[in-house]
């Protein structure tokens, strides 16, 4: 390692010296800011309902000054930001709370001194963060993002939602990678994707996980990479599943309650109030959408259910001044006005729904329901949005549910999904050119038929702080997920759930053991995520009153989480400083400016990280390149002016370069292989592969005893790298080295390595130069790959004038 060691000193030395020196083409395949953006990871797991996902960005800084990369998230509804880290060379920094003032400061500071570092912080858009990302000279960093959410249940079915363009410059990556772990509390009945979902590889361990993976791996990141997954899990007892956490802080439980149609008999009437917008900016295809969304709800009341109408602009118009029965008279003459109403005027969203609420009369065992049909853009009266929240919430005394359906591609979706959450309903959005009465066919499925109102929740084993203690109702298809804390001592816990019914008021007990598992860590982050958005609710309403604050902030300290008041930090250690008069007796300086491989990361953290050359492009000074070939350019030559000696100087660092490129190429190409087995984890997956080729996932987990995440992130990576190859057989996808071979008695290729032997096949005598342009890989990727194939004794190669030519052997 130390002659390594003084080979590399020596050429970084004048690798920065020559950084100066513009080059045409120089900036190929960088961003605008000078960075390369080379692989970008997601990996989800979803385990008890509870969702889990990472992104991973592999980031390159070429130049011999840091930069800076600012990125947003936006995130889905309800979920919270829990982690940011940076791994460099396989230590990993993890990010820490801080108020939002100490963590712009530390970053600012670390920027200034060229040092990597990070911050997250809360955009002025909801749910939405940016961060800032300053990348240090010559290094190459994995940046890691981790978000987690609850998966609600309706219409009896999970959904997860993952729209990767959500993270602002996926697209610009070259390379994307991505996995979903799905493992229920109950046994998975089956799995359903939307017909936008890219197809999907699915392993399965019996009934009770699966694990998804593209077709292709790794892909182009484009827009288009949208992840739409529904799946449906066996039926609980009537009084629900209870899971326990316990450890040093205390006791946390989760309680999912979730009774059926046919466990209860019957369902309960509703009094549903329609408010809908016919402002100005609903005119042309918005109102038609929603006269279509209309008219497929109102024919679907049931008989005992009763409703009223109010159309807003300016103004507002009541249809009835109370509520009516819904018979079939009534309900075709609602339709046949609401067909015969015309777009116009200005939006008052809050005087509307305001009325709305104000229509119910508290009548027991009703269900109160307000649908809000609008484009969200509030014009006259009231036109904050998080003022009309304020009020709807304020005067919600009945505890009617809102559920808000949007039209139009300026729709104000953030403001109508707050809006409705608050109020014990969701938001849809109706896209453009869509088919809004086929829409609301699912839409109204998941409310048309309410099971339970009133309900109340109660736990003994000193239980405290539980969210929610109350729920205004549950509708068949959907579950109530109450978190709580309780004395760890307390060996039991016993639930009552009381509510009124079609039957009048039930009541459901049921004790539950609280022995804990080591997988349900996840309960005490759920438990603080919803005590933190509980109390984020209390400022809205009540203002920012001291105390709230200093509670959300207290818990976003304790628990980690980003919230207004806190933001995310971390800033990386910095290299030691090099010693000038011995820097052969320091082991492992290339390591300093190896890029790190992305793969997927785990689901928990973790410090190791691996060496990937093949991403980076040498054009100007890849350190692991083989060496560059003379090509003819159409591009005017180089000059530096008219003085002979400049031109002299730079051939003579042309000549040195490329000596070191050369030793560059024999020393990464020898230790590329053994860096990346140095993790013991990795190592273990790659010797089992060898050792047992034709494995499928699941197989390969219970041999090395991994977890999902932490598996699936070095597989990514030993793949990626080439070091192994996989290949579907029916559900399962089967693992085996790379050129070994398997019992057919051939060499088993990867994809790349079989593109190059294509290439050769196709035309004898084809260059490095040519592979690599027609493959669509680096040069440094055919070179590797190449050697292979050449001890493999599949291809031979013969030197022509300094320049290497590829021919193909028999058998």
């Amino acid at each position: 390692m130390k002659i390594h060691s003084v080979y590399i000193m020596i050429f970084l030395l004048i690798l920065s010296s020559l950084l100066a020196v513009k080059v045409p083409g120089q900036e190929e395949g960088e961003t605008e800011d000078g960075l390369d953006l080379i692989s970008i990871s997601i990996n989800t797991v979803i385990e008890n309902h509870y969702a889990v996902t990472e992104f991973e960005a592999e980031i390159f800084n070429p130049t011999n000054t840091s930069l800076e990369k600012i990125f947003s998230l936006e995130l889905p509804e309800d979920a919270m930001l829990t982690n940011m880290s940076i791994t460099i060379n396989g230590t990993t920094t993890y990010a820490r709370v801080a108020t939002s003032e100490e963590a712009r400061k530390e970053y600012n500071e670390a920027k200034e001194n060229g040092t990597t570092a990070s911050q997250a912080t809360s955009s002025s858009s909801e749910n939405t963060f940016d961060f800032f990302v300053n990348v240090g000279k010559f290094q190459n960093i994995t940046f890691t993002i981790r978000y987690e959410q609850v998966i609600a249940r309706t219409m009896g079915r999970y959904h997860f939602h993952l729209d990767p363009e959500n993270f602002e410059g996926y697209s610009d990556f070259e390379k994307g990678y991505f996995s979903i772990f799905i493992m229920g509390i109950g046994a998975l009945l089956d799995l359903d994707t939307s017909s936008s979902t890219p197809v999907l590889n699915e392993d399965w361990d019996g009934n009770s996980s699966v694990l998804l993976t593209p077709t292709t791996s790794p892909h182009d990141p484009e827009s288009t990479d949208i992840i739409d997954i529904s799946f449906a899990e066996e039926a609980p007892p009537i009084e629900g599943t209870l899971i326990t956490h316990i450890d040093g802080t205390g006791g946390y439980f989760m309680h999912v309650f979730s009774p059926r149609l046919e466990d209860l008999g019957s369902y309960l009437p509703k009094d549903i109030i329609f408010v809908l917008d016919r402002s100005g900016s609903m005119s042309g295809e918005k109102i038609e959408q929603m006269k279509d969304a209309f008219e497929e709800i109102i024919y679907q009341l049931h008989g005992e259910d009763r409703f009223d109408l109010i159309t807003f602009s300016s103004d507002l118009e009541k249809w009835k001044e109370y509520l009516v029965d819904a018979t079939g008279a009534n309900k075709e003459s609602a339709a046949v006005l609401i067909r015969n109403t015309e777009a116009g005027g200005g939006t008052n969203i809050n005087d509307a729904l305001l009325s709305g609420l104000g229509m119910f009369d508290g009548q027991a065992e009703r269900v109160p329901v307000i649908v809000f049909l609008t484009d969200g853009q509030p014009t006259s009266g009231v036109t904050s949005t998080s003022a009309i929240r304020q009020n709807v919430l304020m005067n919600n005394e009945n505890g009617a549910s809102i559920y808000s359906l949007g039209f139009g591609a300026d729709l104000d979706l953030d403001f109508l999904q707050a809006l409705s959450l608050e109020n014990n309903g969701f938001a849809v959005p109706i896209p453009e050119g869509g088919n809004a009465g086929l829409l609301m066919t699912g839409f109204y499925d998941t409310i048309s038929t309410p099971l339970v109102m009133d309900l109340r929740f109660g736990y003994d084993a000193g239980s405290f702080d539980v969210i929610p203690g109350k729920l205004p109702s549950l509708y068949q298809g959907s579950e109530a997920v109450i978190v709580g804390r309780f004395d760890p001592d307390e060996e039991e816990i016993t639930s009552s759930v009381t509510g009124t019914t079609r039957n009048g008021e039930m009541n459901w007990t049921q004790t539950f053991d609280t022995r804990t598992d080591s997988r349900n860590e996840f309960v005490k982050r759920l438990w603080a995520h919803r005590m933190i958005r509980k109390t984020l609710d209390d400022i809205l309403v009540e203002g920012e009153l001291e105390s709230l604050v200093e509670k959300v902030t207290s818990i976003a300290l304790n628990y980690s989480f980003v919230t207004p008041y806190t933001s995310f930090v971390l800033v990386t250690e910095e290299p030691p400083e090099e010693d000038e008069t011995d820097s052969s007796d320091t082991e492992g300086d290339f390591q300093d400016v190896l890029p790190t491989g992305p793969g997927i990361g785990d689901y928990g953290e973790r410090t190791d990280g691996s060496s990937d050359l093949s991403q980076i492009d040498n054009s100007g000074s890849g350190s692991g390149a083989p060496p560059p070939e003379k090509e003819e350019s159409d591009e005017a030559p180089l000059t530096m002016g008219d003085g002979s000696g400049s031109f002299l100087i730079i051939v003579g660092i042309v000549v040195v370069l490329l000596i070191l490129i050369i030793v560059g190429a024999l020393i990464f190409s020898r230790l590329r292989e053994d860096e990346l087995l140095k993790q013991k984890n990795r190592k273990k997956i790659y010797e089992h592969i060898m050792n047992h080729p034709g494995d499928h996932f699941r197989a390969i987990q219970r041999a090395v005893g991994l977890e999902v995440g932490t598996l699936s992130h070095h597989m990514n990576i030993l793949e990626k790298e080439q070091l192994i190859v996989s290949e579907q057989d029916g559900n399962n996808r089967c693992f085996w080295v790379a050129g070994v071979k398997r019992d057919t008695g051939k060499i088993r290729l990867s994809r790349i390595q079989e593109n190059i032997l294509k290439e050769i096949q196709k035309e004898p005598g084809i260059t490095q130069v040519q592979i690599a342009r027609r493959v669509g890989v680096s040069r440094k990727v055919v070179f590797y790959h190449v050697k292979f194939l050449t001890n493999a004794q599949m291809v031979m190669e013969e030197k022509i004038r300094k320049r290497v030519h590829y021919y193909p052997l028999d058998g």
